[in-house]
């Protein structure tokens, strides 16, 4: 018997004390003010590695209860060192393509933020096509318009064509923005569209880049919306047998377009059935025909298997159709594998669906939570998502509307756990909202920051916190259970 506890995790919510376009003095939320005087409270620290936090990060650290390498500097360091040219899978992979006279196609984001992926890494990939002698290499560039500046395509593509020139290797073929290559709310027909100017050259054909995105501009879109373009190349073809790297170090928002990819039983769109070479940069479970280039650390513990160890009940609640959420961020479990898990997501609806009924969206996750309060659980997990999506519109009052929804939702929950005397945990992966407006440029602001989050703690008894950084989340989680401390999770418990 456990103590019933419940993880309500906020994404998007940071601690600034500035109030300059800071969301937090701007909204009316009575009940995280309250909780921030009543509740045992600390700030945690989430740029472990001082790389831009998010949600995705968050709870990969969160998963594994200590500091992890993440796979940005995974492939860093491997660059760094020179085994990444050595890598004894690229290296039996580029020859094979040479041999068999095959293309290799590099997909993945194009930004100044390193949020979803690194120019670093792809000019790696075109440094070992350079010495190793491969010409037969196309890019496939997804435009970011969040992360980084809302319209710096140019510069950027700019700045990719002198490396191609100087490396004499590689050749843009196609351009497109977040919203089509990375769709996170399954719409299949810009996923659709994306999949086809990769395979079939579909889109619009044209002989510069630059004229065409600053066309895109004039009509009002930014990088993230650009519409598929394809550069003019009588030579290209997109072969069976060729081999795809997906070159971003984040996965969860590739997850769509690398299922068209990989998948064989496909069924969203028609797609080729090819025997294409599939390859992440670190693991994945996205699929059964996708290999992975380099290995990430290996955890002998994380907070999942040792709470199915210990055959702790648990409920994960999502507050959109996002599924990917929990399963593939703390640590990649396979949730099949746990006996003791479900997941509840009441939200399954399309991209413009949530974003004009976020208020119902939010309120269905929390009846699921009210409803899950009285039954037979050790620990129900939920995930508020709908801040970090508004934020990245940009729109100040939809933002201050969805946090004040939040508020009100939480303060039911708390209300409900302090009757039946449950504990609770609230918290955030990544900091946002807190600082929406650039101080320097006026300019709104979409990406995550680098600011400590919040926790919070009522109803466990315990009478002191530390503060600390994310990755202390599960011992002091675990704590809050009453279930003894996971010997090799390293980090300590808040409490």
């Amino acid at each position: 018997m456990y103590n019933k506890t419940i993880l309500i995790v906020i994404e998007g919510i940071g601690i600034r004390n500035d109030k300059f376009g800071n969301i937090m003095y701007e909204s009316d939320i009575p009940n995280l003010k309250k909780v921030q005087n009543e509740a045992l409270t600390s700030i945690l620290k989430t740029d472990t590695q001082k790389d831009v936090s998010s949600s995705y990060y968050g709870y990969y650290t969160i998963g594994a209860g200590q500091d992890v390498t993440n796979d940005k500097k995974i492939v860093d360091k491997q660059i760094e060192s020179g085994d990444f040219f050595s890598n004894e899978k690229l290296q039996k992979l580029y020859s094979k393509l040479k041999e068999e006279g095959k293309n290799l196609h590099l997909i993945g984001m194009l930004s100044s933020s390193q949020m979803q992926s690194s120019k670093r890494h792809l000019n790696a990939f075109l440094e070992l096509a350079k010495r190793k002698d491969l010409n037969n290499v196309y890019i496939h560039l997804i435009l970011d318009g969040i992360d980084g500046k809302p319209r710096e395509a140019i510069e950027n593509i700019e700045e990719l064509e002198s490396v191609i020139e100087d490396k004499e290797v590689g050749q843009i073929h196609t351009i497109m923005g977040r919203d089509y290559a990375m769709n996170n709310f399954s719409n299949w027909g810009k996923i659709k569209e994306a999949y086809d100017a990769i395979v079939y050259s579909k889109g619009k054909i044209v002989e510069n880049l630059e004229n065409e995105i600053i066309e895109e501009y004039m009509q009002d879109r930014y990088d993230k919306n650009i519409r598929p373009i394809i550069l003019k190349n009588n030579e290209y073809n997109f072969e069976d047998g060729d081999a795809i790297i997906f070159f971003g170090h984040r996965l969860d928002n590739l997850e769509k377009i690398i299922r068209a990819f990989s998948d064989p039983f496909f069924e969203k769109f028609k797609t080729e059935n090819y025997t294409n070479k599939i390859y992440t940069m670190c693991e994945s479970n996205e699929g059964k025909n996708i290999s992975y280039i380099f290995e990430r650390e290996n955890l002998k513990e994380n907070l999942m298997k040792y709470l199915n160890q210990k055959k702790v009940r648990i409920v994960e609640i999502y507050d959109d159709n996002n599924s990917n959420v929990l399963e593939k961020r703390l640590l990649n479990y396979n949730e099949d594998e746990y006996e003791n898990i479900q997941k509840i997501v009441p939200n399954v609806i399309n991209e413009s669906e949530y974003i004009f009924n976020l208020q119902k969206c939010i309120q269905n996750t929390t009846n699921f939570v009210l409803s899950e309060i009285s039954k037979e659980n050790d620990l129900i997990i939920v995930d508020y998502q709908a801040l970090n999506i508004v934020a990245e519109n940009g729109d100040i009052s939809d933002i201050i509307t969805t946090l004040e929804e939040i508020d009100r939702n939480i303060g039911k929950i708390i209300k409900e756990c302090e009757e039946k005397n449950i504990n609770i945990m609230i918290t955030s992966t990544n900091g946002k909202i807190e600082e929406m407006i650039d101080e320097k440029t006026g300019d709104m602001k979409r990406s995550n920051t680098n600011n400590p989050v919040p926790i919070y703690i009522l109803g466990s008894g315990y009478r002191k916190i530390d503060s600390g950084n994310i990755s202390q989340i599960s011992q002091t989680l675990i704590t809050l259970l009453g279930i003894e401390k996971a010997k090799n999770m390293k980090n300590k418990s808040l409490i």
